[in-house]
């Protein structure tokens, strides 16, 4: 009986002795690589909230530095020389390009003040009847985000009487 009790109590201590150590896996889990959370408010707007850290914000704004591409390129010259919407099509495609290059240049000025952790890239667009009736508008932001795994939301801003509209459908966090 003694020797069960002496088991136990240097079990105990050992359990204990390991959970005062701070570890690294906490460390990483406060601060993650990337997170996402999509929602929903009232059935009409879908907002979509992207958070990177430094080095996945930097491997985004390596991408959209490129911008369209030779084949997106020649695919809207093309169709700028159909009649009627062509000229509508190729300046879209062109205007999405410039877009990518924007977005770089924003990500690159956010990460050259080194105490930022990471970006926060905030979009919206209208969907079901508002996109069908052109109720809304859409809104595409980006800004600094400290890096924390607590402020990973939706960044939806609404007052406090209608935040019941507001519905999170998915919020996933990569560590």
């Amino acid at each position: 009986m003694k020797k069960i009790k002496v088991v136990l109590i240097l079990a105990m201590a050992l359990v204990m002795a390991f959970s005062l150590v701070p570890s690294q896996a906490h460390a990483s889990y406060d601060y993650p690589k990337k997170g996402i959370v999509k929602s929903e408010y009232a059935g009409n707007v879908a907002i979509e909230d992207v958070y990177l850290n430094r080095a996945e914000a930097e491997k985004l704004a390596k991408k959209l530095e490129k911008g369209s591409t030779k084949r997106e390129d020649t695919v809207a010259f093309f169709a700028s020389l159909l009649p009627g919407a062509g000229p509508y099509i190729g300046y879209t495609y062109m205007a999405s390009g410039w877009k990518q290059k924007d977005d770089a240049k924003k990500i690159r000025k956010i990460l050259k003040t080194k105490s930022n952790k990471g970006i926060h890239i905030y979009d919206t667009h209208a969907i079901g009847r508002a996109a069908a009736t052109g109720g809304s508008t859409t809104e595409h932001s980006i800004s600094v985000w400290n890096g924390k795994r607590s402020t990973i939301k939706s960044g939806w801003k609404t007052w406090a009487s209608t935040k019941k509209y507001l519905r999170v459908t998915k919020t996933k966090i990569w560590n």
